[in-house]
């Protein structure tokens, strides 16, 4: 009689982890940029100034019609913070906030952000690196803000890659309401609780509209490192 022999092969899952990148510790600015002709050029969807007043950056209110939106990411032992500066089209009321956040992947994530609304004739100071006391906007899902081009200067965010995380284009950004403070009873005043799509035509959330010039189309945010 012939002996069969059945060989059992066990299969194990293989379980890939996917590593978080490593960003250089330090503080970074974001600029818009685009490129024409194959020169790196700058487009005004951001401040595109990091300012400076005391050996200290600030996220303090511009003059108007100047392009005031500035997001700063802060990183230490690879852990981002990030201080943000929005203007309002809607209303005489900008945003300046600050999130901590995560790398996940290829991927920074941001679950919640803590804010403040300031009037455009305001005289108060913020400095980033100031954690400060503010309403606090939790998400129901954390924002995704997509990272390539790591080096030690600096990162970007390419904001087609950011809708297309989120899913932006079809649900719209998240909103959050906060009572007027200047003290007008029954008064809402909304704003998007996203750091890197804001209103209509606010950084990435520019792309939402199929008419836009070519510099913001083509265009991405990248992050330079400051110190």
């Amino acid at each position: 009689m012939k002996k069969i022999f059945l060989y059992m092969f066990l299969i194990f899952p293989i379980i890939t982890f996917a590593k978080s990148i490593q960003v250089r510790d330090g503080l970074y600015y974001g600029y818009w940029v685009y490129k024409d002709k194959g020169v790196l050029k700058q487009y005004g969807v951001l401040a595109n100034n990091p300012r400076k007043d005391a050996g200290e950056y600030i996220l303090s209110p511009v003059p108007i019609l100047t392009a005031t939106d500035e997001i700063y990411i802060q990183i230490k032992n690879n852990v981002p913070t990030i201080f943000f500066y929005h203007k309002n089209s809607d209303a005489d009321l900008n945003v300046v906030g600050w999130a901590g956040a995560k790398f996940s992947g290829s991927e920074v994530i941001i679950s919640a952000n803590t804010i403040r609304f300031l009037k455009d004739d305001s005289k108060e100071r913020i400095s980033v690196g100031d954690k400060f006391n503010g309403k606090v906007v939790r998400l129901e899902i954390g924002e995704k803000a997509p990272i390539k081009e790591v080096n030690d200067k600096g990162f970007s965010i390419d904001c087609n890659q950011y809708l297309k995380a989120n899913n932006y284009a079809e649900t719209g950004l998240p909103n959050v309401e906060e009572p007027d403070p200047s003290g007008r009873k029954d008064i809402l005043i909304g704003y998007p609780a996203t750091i890197f799509a804001v209103g209509e035509l606010g950084i990435c959330a520019a792309l939402l509209d199929d008419d836009v010039v070519p510099q913001i189309k083509n265009g991405w945010i990248q992050f330079r490192r400051l110190n």
